[in-house]
């Protein structure tokens, strides 16, 4: 059993102890039971023996005394004895209060004289500080004696018991002394901390003593002054010796109740004489009309709501791209992402990769970002700094200025193999300090629809003796015009389109209203009305889905890019381990999962489709599985634009394709 549900019990018992004394009475015109509530000032006082909070790095010579104000409040009851304790008067008192417990520890310590030559100069002093935020709900249970028959004076004792609901604390070592000097590591504060408090005990206990002054008295009210002293009996950290207590000043508002009056009996009645009968009057005609509104043969109350389902498909796009923005020559304009790339992903929307960067930055304030230029040798080199003051006024003007530092340009050696190449190595690379080594291009959409018509039953029952009558009705609706119609039950058709459109009000009420007039020109008006709720929910979930495929074969599926190779090479320099487990749990689930393995244009095609093949087998190696789990798939010719930087880049990686 934890601390709370002791704590809990112990009201209840106590609770109980009272009640039962309410049993009994006192004196003339009150009952033995007062009602109070309490405001108090607290002079806290620690009493303590240790150096540093556990675990938590300080240095103090030790803390041994502090004091500190606080305030209380609390509402509790007394019951007042008909019996005499060793011949006084006494009472019970029971309180719960809310009680601040904070008081800060300061102290001084000399660390060392300032060497002068051959001998010592001033001396250095800092002062440790420690300052707790402590505050509990406590019970009080006190036993008031007033010794002198007819004074207003009680003396109190008694306990207290609760827990700590707040256990934070602050602290720090400053250089005070001589002015101006700082420690080794720089600066005049060191061992700065704050947090909550460790070990922090969750049981208090203290005995009370203290006195009481019956002030001032309006009728049923009475204001009373108080002095107490609490002395604090357990730690305030398990493995410290650590008590806190303190004086308390402040005064209780108490109510005294009263006795119930009686009144005294009222008079017998008189006796009732005879009235003569008079001949009934003829009885009117009746005329009686009730309406409602049915659905699936249920009865909607007025004012009640009627149900019906939205569903909804979400799509969810989730790719990473490496951080690389390439450069036509002499432009200082990073070149576009070709939009055939956004088509072949079945991505909506055509990727930036310079904003992608900058969202990154924004939702990870504590990364900054490093700007690597390279140029290949022989190109002039005014246009990186084109380049660099263009990414500048990108991120200035998303208030990102601050966080870019400009790495010095790299030359790449004029040798390459193929033309497309150079074209590669005319970059600016974006590299996070301390963050992801890709930016992650994200949306999310979703489609609703309503999947069928609601259909409303409305009718009315009516009665009246009094014939011809006229009855009429109507029904009025968010979005259509009134219908009326008349006696018979009427059937109300809401269509999915017009159910969908609703799905975005608060409310749609439905409103009948009817009225009835018989021959003998009583009327009648009703109205009731329901309010249409949409409830949604989600009946599927699609990531990176390929709606073309899914328009053409009536398959679709999600694909992920599952790691990035550089030219020429086997192995992964990224690889979105994300990606590795929604493709293990695919297989887990029974799916079917293809690997699509891709490689550039450049070179011959023997060599790209045996690089192909390693790429698949390093591939394996990342999802830990083997080729007879998933189908292997090497496309003939590059998946992406060849002709741009972008579509080589992504026709270097490795693609997870999760068959729906």
């Amino acid at each position: 059993m934890n601390s709370n549900n002791r704590f809990l019990i112990y009201i209840l018992i106590s609770l109980c102890f009272i009640n039962i004394s309410l049993l009994s009475s006192r004196g003339e015109g009150y009952t033995n039971f007062v009602i109070k509530g309490s405001a108090y000032i607290n002079g806290n006082h620690y009493l303590s023996d240790f150096k540093q909070l556990p675990g938590i790095t300080s240095e103090s010579p030790g803390f041994t005394s502090a004091f500190g104000p606080g305030a209380s409040i609390g509402i509790g009851a007394e019951y007042i004895f008909d019996e005499k304790l060793f011949g006084s008067d006494f009472r019970y008192c029971f309180q719960v209060l809310y009680t601040n417990l904070s008081a800060n520890f300061a102290v001084e310590e000399k660390i060392g004289n300032r060497i002068v030559g051959n001998s010592l100069g001033e001396p250095y002093f800092v002062e440790h500080r420690l300052e707790p935020s402590i505050s509990a709900i406590l019970t009080e249970h006190i036993i008031a004696v007033s010794p002198i028959a007819g004074t207003p004076v009680s003396f109190l004792g008694g306990f207290q018991a609760g827990f700590p609901i707040i256990n934070q604390y602050s602290q720090e070592q400053e250089l005070t002394k001589p002015a101006g000097a700082e420690f080794l590591e720089g600066g005049t504060i060191r061992y700065r901390s704050s947090g909550e408090i460790p070990e922090a005990s969750s049981f208090y206990f203290a005995v009370l003593i203290g006195a009481r002054y019956e002030g001032y008295r309006i009728g049923d009210i009475s204001f009373n002054p108080e002095l107490t002293y609490a002395y604090g009996l357990t730690n305030m950290v398990s493995s410290l010796d650590w008590k806190a207590g303190g004086l308390r000043l402040g005064i209780s508002v108490q109510y005294n109740v009263p006795k119930a009056v009686i009144p005294p009996p009222l008079p017998a009645p008189l006796p009732e004489l005879p009235m003569p009968e008079l001949p009934p009057k003829p009885r009117p005609a009746l005329l009686e009309l009730s309406i409602g509104i049915r659905h699936n043969n249920t009865d909607i109350a007025d004012g009640g709501s009627v149900s019906y389902v939205v569903n909804v498909e979400e799509y969810y796009e989730n790719f990473q791209f490496d951080p690389v923005l390439y450069y036509k020559k002499d432009a200082t304009i990073p070149a576009e992402v070709p939009p055939a790339i956004s088509n072949i992903l079945g991505m909506s929307n055509r990727i930036d990769i310079l904003e992608e960067a900058i969202q990154y930055l924004k939702e990870n304030e504590k990364i900054d970002l490093n700007i690597i230029p390279y140029l290949p040798e022989g190109e002039d080199e005014n246009a990186v700094s084109g380049r660099i003051e263009f990414i500048a006024g990108r991120l200035d003007s998303a208030g990102l200025g601050d966080r870019i530092s400009v790495r010095k340009t790299i030359i790449v050696n004029n040798t390459f193999t193929y033309e497309e190449l150079r074209d590669e190595s005319r970059k600016i690379e974006l590299v996070f300090s301390g963050g992801s080594k890709t930016i992650s291009y994200k949306s999310y959409n979703q489609k609703r629809y309503v999947p069928e018509n609601l259909e409303l039953i409305l009718y009315a029952d009516i009665l009246a003796e009094a014939k011809p009558y006229i009855y009429e009705a109507n029904v009025r609706l968010p979005g259509r015009p009134v219908e009326t119609f008349g006696e018979e039950v009427h059937t109300l058709n809401i269509l999915p389109n017009e159910l969908l459109i609703m799905s975005g009000n608060e409310k749609n009420p439905i409103v009948f209203n009817a009225k009835i007039e018989d021959a003998e020109s009583k009327k009648i008006d009703r109205s009731i009305s329901a309010n249409l709720i949409a409830s949604e929910q989600t009946v599927a979930s699609y990531h990176n889905i390929n709606d073309k495929a899914l328009a053409e074969s009536g398959n679709s599926y999600e694909q992920f890019i599952l790691g990035y190779c550089r030219f020429d090479r086997s192995s992964f320099y990224y690889v979105d381990k994300n990606v590795v487990g929604v493709a293990r749990q695919a297989l887990q689930d029974g799916k079917k999962v293809q690997l699509m393995a891709l490689t550039d244009n450049l070179g011959t095609d023997e060599h790209n489709s045996s690089l192909a093949l390693k790429r698949v087998k390093n591939a394996l190696s990342e999802l830990m599985i083997s080729e007879q789990d998933i189908e292997v798939l090497i496309p003939g010719s590059p998946l992406f634009p060849n002709a741009s930087a972008y579509g080589r880049m992504l026709n270097r990686s490795v693609i997870v394709r999760i068959l729906q």
